[in-house]
């Protein structure tokens, strides 16, 4: 997917996969691209996260204002590798690691005097970004610090986010029941049409909730037309509400949906009446109890 149609920051997408993560409530982070020069760094990074560290750890900086960024700035709490693209000049989230402090040279064998050595931890809060995720980074600097203050919509130097590679969770269709999709898978299946998502979800009708995941606030919906779930839910690919007035209440941007998942409650016959579909709706809002959250009618 383009940047033009993800419309979301790399920190902000840090922050929808892991919002209680340490890293992002520190905020205290520097962004480092590494570009391929004598290593195959490419090659490196789907050879396992224990030879990139071993690389990251013996990495030569040759960067003097970024050592003295890391060295003297006690702000600097975590690293998060890019491996630069020479020809798209886009860049590929690699690693996130701890900086545990500056290592002595007289416990490193052989150490170059002129040379900071640093003690990385690896650190898992974003694993399954390693890889995949890739961003937009203008600019030569090697290294830019990003400090939000515990706000991942807020801080300096925010990366557009280009694509994510493999997307996780329903990358294939299961069940209906097991339907709950994010707004990056949403996005997805109706970019690309994915024959298999098109095929069932044009095949039935349902009652499906909207839920904002760090709250639980729940709206609940129904389809009761010829195009069947497909027909409605990519309304919500493409702008987050959908229309819904209440939901333009709580997602006034396109970055807004990002806080919230998409779930099958019933499947409904593609021929349903919009009587039936609409009493069923009610009873979920009722089991549910929606009309003290996002629901209003």
């Amino acid at each position: 997917m383009e940047n033009k149609e993800l419309k979301i920051t790399f920190q902000q997408l840090l922050s929808i996969e892991s919002p209680d993560s340490k890293v992002i409530k520190s905020g205290k982070i520097l962004f480092c691209k590494l570009m391929t020069m004598d290593v195959d760094l490419p090659k490196l990074l789907t050879s396992g996260r224990d030879k990139m560290l071993a690389y990251v750890n013996n990495w030569r900086n040759k960067w003097d204002k970024a050592i003295n960024m890391m060295k003297d700035n006690p702000k600097v709490e975590y690293i998060m590798f890019f491996i630069q693209d020479n020809e798209t000049r886009e860049s590929r989230f690699a690693l996130t690691v701890k900086v545990k402090g500056v290592i002595s040279h007289s416990k490193i064998k052989d150490a170059d005097k002129n040379r900071t050595y640093f003690d990385f931890e690896l650190v898992d809060d974003f694993l399954n970004l390693e890889g995949r995720a890739v961003i937009n980074w203008v600019g030569q600097a090697p290294m830019q610090y990003w400090y939000n203050n515990g706000d991942p919509t807020r801080g300096i130097n925010p990366k557009q986010l280009v694509k994510i590679d493999e997307l996780p969770c329903q990358t294939s269709f299961i069940t209906y029941e097991e339907v709950v999709l994010n707004f990056l898978d949403l996005q997805y299946i109706f970019k690309t049409e994915d024959k298999d998502w098109k095929e069932k979800l044009q095949a039935v009708n349902c009652v499906y909730a909207i839920v904002e995941k760090e709250t639980g606030n729940t709206y609940i919906g129904v389809t009761y037309n010829n195009d069947g779930i497909w027909g409605r839910w990519k309304d919500y690919a493409e702008t987050g509400h959908g229309g819904d007035v209440e939901l333009k209440k709580y997602i006034k941007k396109i970055e807004d949906a990002h806080r919230f998942q998409w779930t099958i409650l019933e499947t409904l016959p593609k021929g349903v009446s919009n009587v039936t579909a609409i009493a069923r709706e009610n009873l979920y809002k009722e089991k549910l109890c929606s009309r003290a959250m996002l629901n209003k009618n």
